[in-house]
């Protein structure tokens, strides 16, 4: 499904240019999507597109006022807006996906707020995807799969524990 649904999307914008940017956006642009990478230091930004055919680095601070109209409008231009910012950022840039009818999507869990968007983003047709990363995400993934097996194989779960983390790219 998310397969012939995604490459439907021509552009991706990209907020944040920390450690966990880099791979993903390595792998949407050799897959042929034109990412923006948005961040308060540029530098950061274009050092995470180097050598990407059709990917592009802008300067945005989110929490900046002057950068409001800034930040619409690349929402605005793109199909499909990641968040790799701290999850107090997200409600915001949600919102301004909502009144755009854009798809969003973060690594970070669902806080209270970003939930209550759930039936808007329903209403307006566009996917808000949450917990996307590793933890959380592939962690949650991986702990139903293995709880699933023990129990399909007639075992049962006393306890679970998951211990995850990312792990940062390397400089190039």
């Amino acid at each position: 499904f998310f397969s012939g649904y995604i490459h439907t999307m021509a552009t991706i914008l990209c907020l944040g240019a920390g450690l966990v940017t880099a791979p993903g956006v390595r792998y949407l642009g050799d897959a042929g999507f034109q990412v923006t990478v948005a961040s308060r230091t540029v530098s950061k930004a274009e050092k995470i597109i180097e050598g990407l055919a059709g990917c592009k680095a802008v300067a945005v601070d989110v929490l900046s006022e002057s950068d409001a109209v800034k930040l619409e409008e690349l929402v605005k231009t793109h199909d499909l807006t990641i968040s790799l910012l701290p999850w107090t950022q997200h409600l915001p840039i949600a919102k301004l996906c909502l009144k755009h009818k854009k798809h969003f999507c973060t690594t970070s869990y669902i806080s209270d707020d970003m939930q209550a968007l759930d039936e808007e983003f329903k209403q307006a047709g566009v996917v808000c995807f949450n917990e996307c990363g590793v933890d959380p995400g592939m962690d949650h993934m991986s702990a139903v799969k293995i709880i699933d097996k023990v129990h399909a194989d007639g075992g049962k779960v006393n306890s679970f524990t998951s211990y995850c983390g990312g792990v940062p790219c390397p400089d190039p």
